[in-house]
C-alpha cells in the first residue's frame, strides 16, 4: 500500500515518467522477489524500494527548484 501511495504521490507532484517508471520497477523488484520463501526475508533485509522511491523523489524534487 505504502509502495503505491508513494508512486501516486509522485505522479501528483509532477514527476516525468522515466522517474515512475524507475520507482515502479523498484517496487515490483521488492514485491517479486520478497515473496520468495527464506530468501525474500534475506532480500527485503538490504532492498529497501521504499527507500530508494523517496530519496528519487526527493533527489527529483530537490532539482526541480
Amino acid at each position: 500500500g505504502i509502495s503505491l501511495y508513494t508512486l501516486h504521490l509522485a505522479q501528483q507532484l509532477g514527476a516525468p515518467k522515466p522517474l515512475l517508471i524507475k520507482m515502479g520497477i523498484n517496487v515490483a523488484i521488492d514485491t517479486g522477489l520478497g515473496s520468495i520463501p527464506v530468501i525474500g526475508d534475506i532480500f527485503d533485509a538490504y532492498f529497501k524500494s521504499n527507500t530508494m522511491n523517496l530519496k528519487l523523489l526527493t533527489d527529483y524534487l530537490d532539482n526541480k527548484k
